[in-house]
């Protein structure tokens, strides 16, 4: 007997245009993840444009006005790292005509194939997965179009989940360096995680927040207490892998710009030349700060390959609520009270991507859907 099914909701398609039509959910099964392809196909350049999880613009999923997930798809990826605890299966590769894959997944349970948090299908007759898509100038390298597949994990067998894990942007702050930006987090749905996201190329995200306050009211507590940004990171970082990556690229004796995932401590492990002959070719990458870093070589014309690990995977920084397999431990507001969020601008913050990013719980037993 088979109780659990992977599935394919679209095959895999070229897309040669921006923004393709929605996708209609046809499922009538328990969902625990869904997963999105993308195949980012790159033109002829020497820097890239961006990262190519930067295509996909947007990702949500809807029945009617009922929004089940609304991230992009930098942010979709980050939460997953921290999700899961593993770096994403991507593929990175800025060469001409060669493809980077993309890996977008949208958890619905703490764990794959997790019983008491699924998504339930049959509750979502009309539901749509609608990709905002920019096939070219956002991510990749001179980028001419891609490929995309959308998959489901489903459960082969009747389950009564509580409900699922919901994901959104709840908010874009623009804050000036020394001023404060205020957020009241929502309090209809237990909150598992607060993502911060932070990013700037050649900035480290601790310099574009410098400080993090969360307090509640009703009755008062001190969640954060004015902790650096940097702090936060670190203290973060320690209960996470490093995030680790390979990436392919062209490189010349000009110095050259390529996007990776890290956005904090980054560094570069192992870079040399890749291609079906020897050549003595001094490879060398610096920076890497805010996710783009510069490569530049003794000799000209040779691809390379080079091995990066840093924190902070697409700027965002983790903030788990208590025991993240217990749903009794997570932080539910109290009724009549309220809870907020203070980020405190830095140095860099002007022109900086500044997001709050929300992981809590829909339950179906309070009509949540």
């Amino acid at each position: 007997m088979i109780n659990y099914l992977p599935t394919v909701i679209k095959k895999r398609v070229a897309i040669a245009a921006d923004d393709p039509d929605p996708i209609e959910i046809n499922l009538k099964n328990a969902v625990s993840k869904m997963q999105i392809v993308y195949e980012c196909t790159n033109g002829n350049a020497a820097s890239s444009d961006g990262h190519p999880a930067k295509c996909l613009t947007s990702i949500s999923l809807d029945e009617g006005s009922t929004n089940c997930f609304s991230l992009n798809g930098q942010q979709t990826q980050a939460v997953d790292f921290y999700h899961n605890r593993r770096a994403i299966a991507n593929k990175i590769r800025y060469l001409n005509g060669n493809a980077s894959n993309m890996i977008f997944d949208i958890n619905f349970g703490r764990y794959l194939y997790d019983p008491e948090l699924a998504w339930q299908a049959n509750l979502y007759q009309n539901a749509e997965l609608t990709l905002g898509i920019d096939i070219s100038g956002a991510g990749g390298a001179a980028a001419t179009g891609g490929y995309l597949t959308v998959l489901a994990w489903l459960f082969d067998k009747p389950i009564n989940p509580k409900g699922y894990l919901y994901h959104e942007a709840k908010k874009h702050v623009t804050v000036a360096a020394t001023a404060s930006n205020y957020t009241k987090l929502p309090t209809d749905y237990p909150i598992r995680k607060l993502l911060l996201q932070a990013q700037k190329y050649e900035s480290q995200p601790g310099s574009i927040i410098d400080t993090v306050d969360l307090k509640q009211e009703g009755p008062e507590k001190k969640i954060i207490d004015g902790m650096s940004f940097t702090e936060l990171i670190r203290l973060m970082g320690a209960e996470y892998p490093l995030y680790q990556e390979v990436v392919i690229a062209p490189g010349t004796t000009v110095a050259t710009t390529h996007h990776i995932t890290p956005t904090s401590d980054v560094r570069f492990l192992g870079a040399c030349s890749w291609r079906d002959a020897s050549a003595v070719t001094g490879v060398s990458c610096y920076q890497g700060a805010g996710g783009r870093y510069t490569e530049i070589q003794s000799n000209a014309g040779p691809n390379y390959s080079v091995g990066v690990e840093g924190q902070a995977p697409h700027g965002v920084v983790d903030i788990p609520f208590g025991d993240q397999l217990d749903m009794n431990e997570w932080y539910t507001i109290p009724p009549n009270g309220n809870c907020q969020l203070t980020l405190k601008g830095g140095a860099a913050a002007a022109d900086s991507d500044i997001n709050i990013l929300l992981q809590t719980v829909k339950q179906y037993a309070r009509g949540q859907k």
